[in-house]
C-alpha cells in the first residue's frame, strides 16, 4: 500500500504531491457541484430513500429496491454503488465486509485565525493537521486502541503535539473530541487481498469509495479517483 503513495510523490511532480483539499469544506468542494451538475442534467436526487436491495438477473442489475419504491433498469443502464464496506456487503452478493478502524478528530479552537494550513506530525500518534481560520483539527488514524480514553485526556495529549507545532501555550484550548469507531476500514495486508472485484461479478455494477481501491489507502484522493474509474468503465463499455 506504501508502494504506490511513494511513487505518486517521489515521480509525480508537484501534483503528485498536492494533496486533494477543500478550503471550503466537503459542501462547497464536492456536494454543491455535483447537485449543480446534476440539476444541469434533469437529475432530481432522491433524499431519505436508502437502498435495501438488488435485484439480479442473467448477470447484472435488474432493479433497484429502495425504502418505497422498485426502480427497474433498462439494457443501457448503469448502476455505481458506492457505499461503505458492510452496507455494501448487505446488498452484493458475494462482497465480504472489511474489518471497521477507528478514526480521532480533535477540532480546537485558536486564539486567532491562522491561514490555511496542512501537515503531518509525528509524535505519539502520528497526526494529521488542518489548520482553517481559528480551528485546528487533528486526525489519528487506526485509532482503536484511543477509544476508549476520556477526551479531555485524549485533548491534552494531542495539544502537546498541536500546541508545540504552531508555538502556543500548553493550556489545552477550547476543544471538541470526536470518536469514529468504524470510521475507515483496517489498514492490513489481508484487508487489502479482501478487497471486491470492481464489478463484484456484475456486467452493469461497478463499486466506488475509498475501500475498493487496491493499492491505496482510505482518503478523499482514493475516493474521487475510484469514482472517476468507476464512470469510466461503465461509459467505455456503453
Amino acid at each position: 500500500m506504501l508502494r504506490p503513495f511513494l511513487r505518486q510523490v517521489t515521480f509525480g511532480g508537484a501534483q503528485g504531491r498536492d494533496p486533494l483539499g477543500t478550503p471550503g469544506g466537503l459542501t462547497a468542494g464536492f456536494i454543491a457541484p455535483a447537485l449543480t451538475r446534476l440539476a444541469a442534467l434533469g437529475v432530481t436526487p432522491a433524499w431519505r430513500q436508502p437502498l435495501r436491495g438488488l435485484e439480479i438477473a442473467a448477470g447484472r442489475v435488474a432493479a433497484l429496491h429502495f425504502e418505497t419504491r422498485r426502480v427497474a433498469l433498462a439494457a443501457t443502464d448503469s448502476v455505481v454503488l458506492a457505499l461503505p464496506p458492510r452496507a455494501t456487503a448487505r446488498l452484493v452478493p458475494g462482497v465480504r465486509a472489511l474489518p471497521d478502524s477507528g478514526i480521532l478528530v480533535a477540532h480546537f479552537c485558536l486564539p486567532e485565525a491562522r491561514p490555511r494550513q496542512f501537515s503531518t506530525l509525528l509524535a505519539e500518534e502520528p497526526i494529521w493537521l488542518l489548520v482553517e481560520g481559528r480551528i485546528a483539527t487533528a486526525t489519528v488514524g487506526a485509532a482503536c486502541a484511543l477509544m476508549p480514553t476520556p477526551g479531555r485526556v485524549l485533548a491534552a495529549r494531542l495539544w502537546r503535539s498541536v500546541g508545540r507545532a504552531l508555538d502556543l501555550p500548553a493550556a489545552v484550548p477550547p476543544v471538541r473530541v470526536l470518536k469514529y469507531r468504524g470510521g475507515t476500514y483496517l489498514h492490513s495486508p489481508a484487508a487489502e487481498r479482501s478487497k471486491p472485484d470492481p464489478t463484484a461479478g456484475l456486467a452493469n455494477l461497478r463499486l466506488a469509495g475509498d475501500w475498493t481501491l487496491p493499492g491505496q489507502a482510505a482518503s478523499l484522493e482514493a475516493a474521487a479517483r475510484s469514482g472517476h474509474l468507476a464512470a469510466e468503465a461503465l461509459l467505455a463499455g456503453a
